[in-house]
């Protein structure tokens, strides 16, 4: 199987394995469909008003009594349109809506919402929705539109439409989500598939859906105008429950793939994928003159292996990573990026992407002597990664194994605030699958250890007669704390990153007490502390 160019409402774009480390399928490219309308609105049916409670589940605060999902992967945007019946007081919330969205690789448009009252008296939303940080990690924002209903209350019904629009130039899951926290009492997908790879026009195989978590294989059915739809009715809502698996994990839905050929058995599978990763990586860094040169200057002949490796680990971290935002001053607006063929592009842009940096110092560490390579995983904060499943795109991370006296060292020099041989946490503590010609190697990588996420805290304090103590704090974040720090708040200008760590400070104290930053240690090298230096004063610690 290979990936889908197409959207998702709830992916996001990534490095895809095997897809190549140069530009590959870019979406969108040469379509001229028309954008789908999503202005009207569902005529209101009586008996939808006058319904007390859910008959397939009595008690429920709300139900979905409408959605529609449409997924244009040739244009690369999604429209959605949900309707809510609520019943309780405790089902107002569901008024409160969150629209999730990568803003460096999305956008929403074309809002519009509305509450019927019982009475069938309509209130449109006249308002602006309100964004806001959910997710901060690696130096990605995932923001959410937030936006209130207006009137909701028991009785009414509430609903919104709106497009998502991805960046074409990514790769893009297609999954459709089935199942919603709530019951749905009827759901309506649709796909436009794209209808060609490329700018050489190729036709793609045929469509493929598998389901997941639903209580039997449901599977589009293709329609005159090429797309293909899925009615789906009595939908369960998905139960939140503490420590549960990631949601998605959970969660009833139809992912699609295309395939060529008969499927094969899952060795066979992951055999084939890894010989491919292990071929096109090899393409990659196949420039033999421009690696024996960085590393003639780079290392001595002297230098014991170890220090070797920590050389060409810093050489490679000297590449801008263009999957992250840069620290400091943004690059000029509308900056035009290369392609990076090769490892020698790498080496002449001065930049490339996570893969092409991680290739660059395989092909370094190779050039040295060393036995290096790419290790693919599934990121353990999103996904479990099942390889019965024979489903490549679950690998959507990739970070290098050097084997050096019969040990094994994981390393991730695309991730350029991280130290030499420290990984992130999303990284740590997964399986992941070893790209070799000789077929697939399944390997653990082990987790992080307990000294690997240290916070230390430093105080010269003074307590006055009014019981008011004061004085200085010194916190140091050391390890995965400072550097996943240093990561989440790239991009942000000084004012937001020192709110940031005010934040997390401030919350070790009692709610009376207050803390001002005087300085912030950020930009020294990885393997330093993250150091936060301020004044604190908490009144009232002691009484009497």
């Amino acid at each position: 199987t290979t990936r889908l160019c197409g959207v998702s409402a709830r992916g996001g774009g990534v490095r895809v394995p095997g897809a190549g480390l140069s530009s590959g399928i870019a979406l969108g490219m040469g379509c001229a469909a028309p954008a789908r309308d999503n202005t009207h609105w569902r005529p209101i049916d009586p008996a939808d008003l006058a319904l007390k409670d859910n008959p397939a589940s009595p008690g429920s605060e709300a139900m979905i009594l409408y959605r529609e999902e449409y997924t244009d992967s040739m244009n690369s945007y999604v429209t959605e349109y949900y309707r809510i019946k609520i019943f309780t007081a405790g089902g107002k919330k569901y008024g409160d809506i969150e629209i999730p969205f990568n803003k460096r690789f999305s956008s929403v448009n074309d809002l519009k919402a509305r509450t019927i009252l019982p009475d069938g008296k309509i209130v449109e939303f006249t308002g602006k929705p309100f964004e806001k940080v959910v997710v901060k990690t690696g130096g990605i924002k995932v923001l959410e539109d937030t936006f209130s209903f207006p009137d909701v209350q028991p009785g009414c019904i509430i609903e919104y439409q709106y497009r998502l629009q991805y960046d074409s130039d990514y790769y893009w899951n297609v999954t459709w989500n089935i199942q919603e926290n709530l019951y749905t009492r009827e759901a309506f997908f649709t796909i436009r598939p794209p209808t060609s790879q490329g700018d050489s026009g190729e036709s793609v195989p045929g469509l493929y859906s598998r389901t997941f978590g639903l209580p039997q294989p449901v599977h589009p059915v293709k329609q005159k105008d090429g797309t293909y739809a899925l009615i789906m009715h009595d939908i369960p809502g998905l139960k939140q429950e503490p420590y549960m698996m990631p949601a998605d994990m959970l969660r009833g839905r139809v992912e699609f793939f295309f395939t060529q050929g008969k499927l094969q058995t899952a060795s066979k599978y992951w055999d084939d994928q890894a010989k491919k990763w292990a071929h096109d990586e090899d393409d990659f860094i196949h420039k033999k003159g421009a690696l024996e040169k960085v590393v003639a200057e780079t290392i001595g002949p002297n230098d014991a292996p170890m220090v070797k490796l920590q050389k060409l680990y810093a050489r490679a971290q000297q590449i801008r990573n263009t999957d992250l935002p840069p620290i400091g001053p943004p690059p000029a607006h509308g900056e035009k990026l290369k392609d990076n063929n090769n490892v020698e592009d790498v080496l002449k842009h001065g930049y490339g992407n996570g893969a092409q940096i991680n290739a660059l110092f395989i092909g370094l560490a190779r050039t040295a002597g060393f036995d290096a390579s790419k290790v693919l995983f599934a990121s353990r904060s999103k996904i479990i990664f099942r390889p019965k499943l024979e489903d490549s795109h679950e690998l959507t991370g990739d970070i290098v194994l050097v084997r050096l006296n019969g040990k094994n060292l994981f390393l991730d020099p695309a991730s350029p605030d991280f130290p030499f041989g420290l990984l992130t946490w999303d990284e740590s503590g997964v399986q992941g699958i070893v790209a070799s010609r000789k077929g697939a190697e399944f390997i653990s990588i082990p987790a992080l250890a307990a000294d690997q996420a240290l916070t230390e805290r430093h105080a010269n304090l003074t307590l006055d007669a009014k019981g008011t103590l004061t004085g200085t704090l010194e916190v140091d974040f050391t390890g995965i704390r400072g550097s996943g720090l240093r990561q989440n708040e790239r991009g942000e200008g000084e004012t937001d990153r020192r709110k940031a760590l005010s934040d997390i400070i401030e919350n070790w104290l009692p709610s009376r007490a207050t803390f001002h930053i005087t300085s912030v240690t950020w930009m020294k090298y990885p393997s330093a502390p993250l150091r936060a230096q301020g004044t604190i004063s908490i009144p009232g610690y002691r009484t009497g």
